[in-house]
């Protein structure tokens, strides 16, 4: 996984002419692929957030929060919310 981007002395990013392409539509290049890719993540772990966390709520109807299920779905939710606050603070510069 390659870097595309560069910081200057300012700390501000920028990437090579080539990285970024405009077209009729707007912009595309290795630049904007990579972002939509990491937007997709994003997405991605967003929906199955709310699916675990769906999928929790009936276990816990069912009285099955000490399943081996259970823990696994949890782990799955801890993991992915310890992602999600990671990119969220590389993406906001917290």
């Amino acid at each position: 996984m390659g870097r595309l981007t560069t910081k200057d002395r300012d700390g501000n990013y920028q990437v090579e002419k080539d990285a970024i392409v405009g077209t009729q539509e707007g912009y595309s290049g290795p630049a904007i692929q990579k972002l939509g890719r990491i937007e997709d993540l994003v997405e991605d772990l967003m929906a199955q957030q709310d699916r675990l966390s769906q999928e929790l709520d009936a276990l816990r109807l069912q009285g099955k929060t000490r399943s081996a299920q259970f823990r696994e779905k949890m782990a799955h939710k801890l993991t992915n919310a310890h992602i999600l606050s990671a990119l969220k603070c590389a993406l906001s510069q917290c």
